[in-house]
């Protein structure tokens, strides 16, 4: 349709823009796998096939997003905002709360929903990923930067009505 399936108003997470996020497209874990897996030394190791120095905020995550999403919106159409962060305590002491109370069954769906990715939007993590560089290394498989394939990724998600229609792999 070419319409974003999102309002202007829905622009806000719990967490902080700087909290790290590790995204990585399906196709380097499936390449660095079936490199691992073929070494005999990869036996009783652990492989974190992760971003590594490619690690991006969720805060550029948010911004790439309202950027590709805005690019899609309809003319006319108001464009989205940028997001907001609201820090985990206020979140669950104020806005969660609220959530309930203002809109009942759909308040609990939508905290359900995000609840599920809470810890993700609020943890700084960070992952060992030595083995893998060290049994990747020279190979020429690497996790791509986000920007070079996360507007396809928006794209897939626009078409598929978020996963609820299904579509051909991007």
């Amino acid at each position: 349709s070419g319409r974003a399936p999102i309002n202007s108003s829905n622009n806000a997470l719990p967490g902080s823009p700087s909290t790290p996020i590790d995204l990585v497209p399906v196709d380097y874990v499936a390449d660095a796998m079936n490199h691992i897996l073929l070494r005999r030394d990869a036996v009783g190791r652990t492989y974190h096939l992760t971003a590594g120095d490619r690690l991006e905020t969720i805060g550029e995550i948010a911004r790439l997003a309202v950027l590709h999403l805005n690019a899609e919106r309809a003319p006319g159409v108001k464009p989205l905002a940028p997001v907001r962060f609201i820090p985990h305590a206020v979140f669950h002491g104020v806005v969660k709360p609220l959530l309930k109370l203002a809109h009942g069954a759909r308040g609990r769906q939508v905290i359900a929903k995000l609840e599920v990715y809470l810890p993700y939007l609020t943890t700084h993590k960070r992952f060992d990923t030595a083995n893998a560089a060290s049994a990747l290394s020279g190979t020429g498989i690497s996790a791509p930067p986000l920007g070079d394939y996360f507007g396809r990724v928006v794209r897939y998600c626009l078409d598929s009505d978020w996963g609820r229609v299904e579509k051909a792999p991007v």
